[in-house]
């Protein structure tokens, strides 16, 4: 698979976002409105604006080098915490996958690399370890307005690669989901996922007549 200088890119995305934030009160009014604050945004591991082409067969994007492309939000996916509690805006974990969505189409996600499965990777660890539920979000954005993988309302993250959802849910014992149709195909993604052992016998192991 190609490399990607995914800090780079994302970088750039957030310089984007910033200098928009900074010409156009109404753009920063249309995010406040939506609970998408700076620093829950922070919180949440980041955001960024950026043009891209998108590639609807493989749910993929990359940077729009020439004329033409979409404007998409773009956030990062964290292989550990999204953030430092003391300063949302320090992130240490590596970058693994950067995921775009268009404005206005919150549930269709694109991946950049196609290496992340999961936004929120931390807190489905805590969530392992406290037995506490795990709040699951279909967006993005919405994820960002709970306050991030550690928001108030408890643990949550996104799976943005929904082959992936039984090895990223694997040892949560509860998954709250938006609604009865989310939780309907994560539970039917589960149970197609779930790897289950071939069962046979041995020959000789027959009882006998």
């Amino acid at each position: 698979m190609m490399e990607h200088d995914l800090l780079s890119e994302f970088g750039g995305f957030v310089a984007e976002m910033m200098i928009r934030e900074r010409e156009d009160q109404r753009f920063s009014a249309w995010l406040a409105r939506r609970g998408l604050s700076r620093e829950r945004r922070g919180f949440a591991g980041g955001m960024g604006i950026g043009v891209v082409n998108i590639d609807e067969k493989t749910d993929t994007f990359a940077p729009a080098l020439a004329e033409g492309g979409e404007r998409v939000f773009v956030v990062p996916v964290w292989d550990g915490p999204a953030s430092e509690f003391a300063n949302p805006w320090l992130h240490k974990s590596p970058l693994v996958d950067l995921v775009a969505w268009r404005p206005g189409v919150p549930l269709r996600l694109f991946r950049r690399s196609g290496e992340g499965l999961v936004i929120g990777i931390e807190a489905i660890d805590l969530a392992v370890e406290s037995d506490e539920p795990l709040r699951l979000f279909q967006s993005v954005a919405d994820f960002i307005r709970h306050g991030g993988e550690r928001g108030p309302g408890g643990f949550a993250a996104v799976v943005v690669n929904p082959a992936a959802t039984w090895w990223a849910l694997e040892g949560v014992r509860q998954v709250v989901c938006d609604n009865y149709e989310h939780a309907l195909n994560v539970d039917r993604a589960l149970d197609e996922q779930r790897q289950k052992p071939r069962v046979a016998f041995h020959e000789k192991g027959r009882a006998a007549a």
